[in-house]
């Protein structure tokens, strides 16, 4: 009886331990993208209607002087419905409207679909993506690279719920390469999100750098991680130069905010991973890596079913349709519109 006991006592310290584990690693998280408290003071503009599904754009402040844009399709519906919405993420240089395919894809089955532009991306950029990475590394101030995008979808989440047609309680989100990046960040560090749907962008920045695989993630932002190693004195984009650089302007990246760590902190709301099998950018040891952290904190949480990873094979830096129909499916599942 004792032993018996025991099997059932255990897996339940296991969860809650990792559950307070979580917890802190998001309330730590929040203090670097909490957003500055300011009134959202959004602004709608219709765009029209076609095909049954209404396209707006809409325009609201995150931080004080911050204002972020964002596109809306959704279906047309003779009376007030309050619908599941899905946020979608764009990638490196990307902009809002690269997703409206994804947005009309949502709409036709039945979701409030929206994109934002990531900060110092799309039509309200202050100035250079890389350019503002570069300023923060030099100077230590702001975090122009991920983090601060985090703070805008926060209140992205925080605009969709004062929408009569929006369902606060069943909100999902996507996103592709830096915006995979920035789901996981912000499903982590927000609970609202209840299903989550990162595409090419898990991987551990700390497994890149221990095992040397820095090299196709450094050039996607060739100019900030040569000014970091010629601040260091290094001859070539090297492990050092790549943490030096991914530490400096993304606290804690490497560690208690690594990928790893953040999927836990998403557990036991559903989570889908989409990767290609060749994925340099990905390397798919580290997203197995990952996984694995993932799928431990899920089966504490008797949730093993909320967690999917599915791998398109001969596959690189990209979604394939039978991953984008995965994910469309598994929105359909778990937020039902």
């Amino acid at each position: 009886m004792i032993r018996v006991i025991l099997f059932i006592v255990l897996p339940l310290v296991v969860a809650v331990a990792a559950a307070g584990d979580a917890r802190q690693t998001r309330e730590q998280f929040l203090e670097l993208v909490r957003p500055r408290k300011t009134e959202l003071q959004p602004e709608v503009v219709a765009l029209g209607e076609s095909g049954g599904l209404v396209r707006e754009k809409v325009f609201f402040q995150s931080e004080p002087g911050q204002r972020v844009a964002m596109l809306i399709v959704r279906p047309k519906s003779p009376a007030l419905v309050k619908r599941p919405v899905v946020l979608a993420l764009h990638g490196t240089r990307g902009r809002k409207e690269g997703m409206e395919s994804w947005l009309i894809d949502l709409a036709s089955r039945g979701f409030v679909a929206c994109a934002t532009d990531a900060r110092w991306h799309g039509e309200l950029a202050k100035g250079d993506y890389e350019d503002a990475i570069i300023q923060s590394f030099r100077t230590g101030k702001g975090h122009p690279w991920l983090y601060e995008t985090v703070t805008d979808t926060i209140r992205a989440i925080d605009y969709l719920q004062t929408r009569p047609d929006v369902d606060g309680e069943r909100i999902g989100m996507i996103g592709i390469s830096m915006g995979g990046m920035n789901t996981w960040l912000t499903a982590a560090a927000d609970p609202r999100v209840k299903v989550a749907i990162p595409c090419i962008g898990v991987t551990s920045f700390g497994y890149q750098v221990e095992h040397a695989q820095h090299q196709a993630r450094c050039a996607t932002l060739p100019r900030f991680h040569q000014v970091v190693a010629d601040a260091l004195g290094e001859p070539q984009i090297t492990p050092r130069v790549a943490k030096e650089a991914w530490d400096k302007v993304l606290p804690g990246i490497t560690g208690r905010f690594d990928c790893p760590a953040m999927l836990v902190a998403i557990a036991p709301r559903p989570l889908l991973i989409l990767n290609g099998e060749k994925d340099e950018r990905c390397p798919l040891e580290s997203v197995r890596q990952c996984y694995a952290t993932a799928e431990a904190a899920y089966r504490s949480a008797g949730a093993a079913d909320h967690l999917k990873m599915d791998v398109a094979p001969n596959t690189g830096h990209q979604v394939t349709e039978a991953q984008k129909a995965l994910a469309l499916d598994w929105f359909v599942r778990w937020l039902k519109p």
